[in-house]
């Protein structure tokens, strides 16, 4: 069983998704505090193999009744996941490498990362606080498409790879600390049909991307 903790950021929503996609039993912690974030939960709530849990402070002791195996934290830092490391593997994902770092949990670094459902308007994905143009050479040099992504971190997670830190990247310039092991990644899928898929889905839903929490 894995557990994602920020179920409903758009990223562990995809992974969500990937997880029961590939029949495995899943619980989403999140707190319900966007339009957006409902949406998700309405979109796979009815799966079998998934339980919500509203992110309170009994949340973790609800987590240590169940059977789990796998923590996934979605850009957080909570220390009491971070405590369960001697009875699951923890994976913490983050867009910045956090300098408090515990030895039993493995960080990912994540990528410049896009797809359905990003932050975004017409022109412009937002990344780590960033507005960054879909047409610029940072995007088109170094964005990771989300099911790229989710590829590689099931395949760490498969493989119980466990250096302290992971980065994730594109181009061979980047992730030069001598602390990190580097993973880099290949595009599986064209690039521009891609960014035109993603166009389309934008304009369908351009009332809920708007409800962005981020």
């Amino acid at each position: 069983m894995y557990v994602i903790v920020g179920a409903f950021n758009w990223i562990g929503y995809h992974i969500v998704e990937q997880l029961l996609s590939d029949g495995e039993k899943v619980v989403g912690v999140d707190k319900l505090d966007s339009e957006l974030k409902t949406h998700f939960l309405l979109s796979i709530g009815r799966n079998a193999n998934f339980t919500f849990m509203d992110e309170t402070s009994e949340t973790y002791h609800k987590i240590q009744q169940q059977s789990v195996e796998h923590i996934l934290l979605i850009n957080r830092s909570d220390q009491n996941y971070i405590n369960l490391t001697k009875e699951v593997d923890v994976y913490s994902l983050h867009t910045n490498v956090l300098t408090d770092r515990n030895d039993l949990v493995t960080y990912i670094r994540m990528p410049l990362i896009y797809g359905v459902w990003m932050p975004r308007d017409s022109f412009f994905l937002r990344w780590n606080k960033e507005k960054i143009s879909f047409n610029s050479e940072l995007f088109k040099q170094s964005a990771v498409a989300i099911e790229d992504f989710i590829f590689v971190v099931l395949q760490i997670i498969g493989a119980s790879l466990k250096p302290n830190v992971i980065q994730l990247c594109m181009k061979k310039n980047e992730g030069n600390q001598h602390d990190i092991s580097n993973l880099y990644m290949i595009e599986q899928r064209n690039f521009k049909n891609k960014l035109t898929e993603l166009e389309s889905h934008y304009q369908q839903f351009k009332a809920i991307y708007e409800h962005h929490d981020i």
